[in-house]
């Protein structure tokens, strides 16, 4: 779709962090019913919703080949990992993120910001993304964590429509 490198690699950010953000709203709606059911009943549920999912499916082979691993690997890592997400092990355990709340109940830009980027800390997926983004353009961590939070941050608030 795009002849330009760069935008080949923000065309496929952009697609994961759609995808990224399906499977939260998925993980969320689903939370209750899913604990309901047993590890192999989730764990081949959303098996198949990769494999029958085209995007989702794109995206976690670009992720497989970014690794260097075989699919079935990067699938299998990618349902552990949302399984965990539902079951609230990527929490950060009694860490509560400070937050200033303005008078009509909404969180500062900032401590958005700050919010998302203690979460970018504790998913050892998002980071690894982060650490290669971080890399190829030659940036600090750091940095590269502020650009992206801010972006979400940003996106959450309509402003990339």
């Amino acid at each position: 779709m795009y002849n330009h490198p760069f935008m080949r690699k923000v065309s496929a950010l952009l697609s994961t962090l759609f995808i990224f953000s399906a499977l939260v709203i998925s993980c969320n709606s689903s939370e209750v019913a899913d604990k309901q059911k047993t590890y192999e009943e989730r764990y081949k549920e959303l098996e198949n919703n990769i494999r029958n999912n085209a995007d989702w499916l794109a995206s976690v082979q670009q992720k497989a080949k970014d690794r260097n691993i075989p699919l079935d690997s990067m699938i299998r890592l990618d349902i552990e990992w949302t399984i965990d997400e539902q079951d609230g092990k990527h929490k950060p355990e009694n860490k509560p993120v400070a937050t200033a709340i303005d008078s009509a109940g909404k969180k500062s830009f900032d401590d958005r910001v700050k919010e998302i980027i203690e979460n970018m800390k504790h998913n050892s997926d998002w980071l690894i993304a982060l650490q290669k983004k971080a890399a190829d353009r030659k940036i600090p961590l750091d940095s590269m964590m502020l650009i992206d939070a801010r972006w979400t941050v940003d996106d959450q608030d309509g402003k990339h429509k």
